[in-house]
């Protein structure tokens, strides 16, 4: 009878050799580490496209609030000084402003025009052109928006209005000088 051999097989951790692993873990290694540097360097192109075209698109916003709001002040002017004419240029340009108007609304631009508003409640979001030498800041209004701020739909201001200051007048200091220009 032959002698039965009885072989036992263990398990014990093998030590990894110093420097490059083996060829296969070396290769998996490496292509492991190509991937994650090509994905780092997408995210960061990503970002700055990102970044280029917000960018972009705060430009285009704040142009389009400045000539929405000229022609707006230029509708105020011309509107007053004759009758309306339904067929006239005069309704073709208030039906282009609305357009402007409705167009940044839906993206998410909002227009700022403090004409009117105390200085004291708008401060923080103005650029004031021109303040008289006398008064204080609450006692000052905004007598002329010069150009409108811009704000996009997550509250951040890419442009702030700049206005003309004047002092504010009490309701009969108002009233007397529309009779004077009447007289």
């Amino acid at each position: 009878m032959a002698a039965s051999v009885s072989t036992r097989i263990t398990e014990r951790p093998r030590s990894v050799p110093d420097g490059s692993p083996p060829l296969p873990q070396r290769l998996v290694h490496q292509l492991l580490a190509d991937a994650e540097r090509d994905r780092g360097d997408l995210r960061e192109q990503a970002r700055a496209r990102a970044v280029e075209e917000r960018e972009r698109y705060a430009r285009l916003a704040a142009d389009v609030a400045s000539a929405l709001h000229e022609l707006r002040g230029f509708l105020g002017a011309t509107s007053s000084a004759h009758a309306p004419d339904p067929d006239g240029p005069d309704e073709v340009l208030a039906a282009v402003a609305r357009r402007f108007a409705s167009a940044l609304a839906q993206a998410g631009v909002h227009l700022d025009d403090p004409l009117g508003r105390p200085y004291a409640e708008v401060a923080p979001y103005v650029d004031v052109g021109h303040a008289p030498a006398a008064g204080e800041a609450s006692e000052l209004v905004i007598g002329r928006t010069v150009r409108p701020g811009v704000r996009l739909h997550d509250g951040t201001w890419i442009r702030r209005a700049q206005v003309l200051l004047e002092p504010r007048k009490e309701p009969g200091e108002q009233s007397r000088t529309k009779g004077e220009e009447r007289a």
